[in-house]
């Protein structure tokens, strides 16, 4: 067997010891003594009952009206009741929609409490195939934050990282009227990157858009180029009101 680079690290139920594996998983993580993982699998793995909540799920006209039907059928509503759109393209009452969502809040709990949030890391980073995605371990921290918090995430081991907690976290930003000079006219960017470099033609934390090719500098509805050294090194998404959708390319 070829010798692996085998690290440890302490968690909340001892030591772990891992490794890397270059040769069949691109740098995927392999745990070899975890002891929690099998349990968040087997909590993940419950789901609630759409029938059971009064939920469909609908992403065409037709698909809309065969779930509006199933809820007549099994007695949600009455024909021309009127049905609220969830998030991810459910539909449902009020009552259904918030019973079927907070079953996964309430899923969290025992996953908080029983399994160790390292285990849980390492396995959402091989889930999330983290090791080539663009956004590196993105979804996999985010996992992690919105079980156990911004604190608790400060503290993983980390790898592929491209964005770290505080932005994750960041509030978006509210200002109105940001532009760049394009042909004379006044343009609203919709994506943003603040420089991290400091040098005679660019300042830490000024900020750029991409247009036509070309890198422009985003200036405030005043006329003053666009600042914010704590950005710096990070895009961001903008939509005329706000900054948001921060990430490290």
């Amino acid at each position: 067997m070829e010798e692996k680079d085998i690290m440890v690290i302490n968690t909340t139920k001892g030591e772990l010891r891992y490794y890397r594996d270059w040769d069949n998983y691109e740098g995927g993580i392999v745990m070899m003594n975890a002891q929690t993982v099998k349990r968040y699998r087997e909590i993940k793995d419950q789901h609630p009952d759409a029938d059971e909540c009064g939920v469909f799920f609908a992403f065409s006209n037709q698909q809309f009206g065969e779930g509006y039907k199933r809820l007549i059928e099994l007695g949600h509503i009455k024909k021309g009741d009127k049905v609220l759109r969830g998030v991810g393209g459910a539909f449902g009452t009020k009552e259904g929609l918030d019973k079927f969502f907070k079953f996964y809040e309430d899923r969290d709990t025992p996953i908080r409490e029983e399994c160790d949030p390292q285990e849980v890391y390492f396995y959402e980073y091989n889930n999330h195939e983290s090791m080539i995605a663009w956004d590196g371990d993105l979804e996999a921290i985010k996992i992690i934050i919105s079980i156990w918090g911004a604190d608790v995430a400060r503290n993983i081991k980390r790898f592929n990282a491209s964005m770290t907690v505080e932005q994750i976290t960041h509030e978006p930003i509210k200002i109105e009227g940001l532009y760049f000079p394009y042909n004379g006219e006044k343009k609203q960017p919709e994506s943003l990157w603040f420089s991290d470099i400091e040098s005679e033609a660019t300042g830490k934390g000024r900020c750029h858009c991409m247009f036509d090719n070309k890198l422009h500098s985003v200036h405030t509805s005043d006329g003053k180029t666009y600042y914010n050294d704590d950005l710096a090194g990070v895009s961001a998404k903008y939509d005329g009101e706000k900054i948001y959708g921060f990430y490290r390319e």
